[in-house]
C-alpha cells in the first residue's frame, strides 16, 4: 500500500509542477507580447471613386488590375481581394 501512496502523491505533484510551470509560460509570453508585439499596421481607405469597365475585361486588363492590386497590398502578406464585375 505504501508504494501505491508513494505513486499517487508522485502523480499529484508532477501534475501540479507542470500546470505551474505552463502558467508561468503563459504569463512570460504574455509580458513579451505587450513588451516586443507589433502594432497593426493602419488600413489605408483610397478616397478614390471606384473605377468601372463596361466591356469584357480582356487578359492585359486583368493583368494591369491585377498589377495595381498587387502594387497596394502589403508585401508577403496574404489579403483577400474581392471582385466585383459591372454589367
Amino acid at each position: 500500500m505504501s508504494n501505491l501512496m508513494v505513486g499517487v502523491e508522485l502523480l499529484i505533484s508532477g501534475l501540479i509542477i507542470v500546470f505551474l510551470v505552463l502558467l508561468f509560460l503563459m504569463c512570460v509570453m504574455k509580458l513579451m507580447s505587450v513588451l516586443f508585439g507589433k502594432q497593426p499596421s493602419e488600413v489605408r481607405i483610397s478616397k478614390q471613386p471606384l473605377a468601372t469597365i463596361s466591356a469584357d475585361p480582356g487578359e492585359e486588363e486583368l493583368v494591369a488590375v491585377m498589377a495595381v492590386i498587387a502594387s497596394l497590398l502589403p508585401k508577403n502578406k496574404q489579403a483577400i481581394v474581392r471582385l466585383k464585375a459591372v454589367e
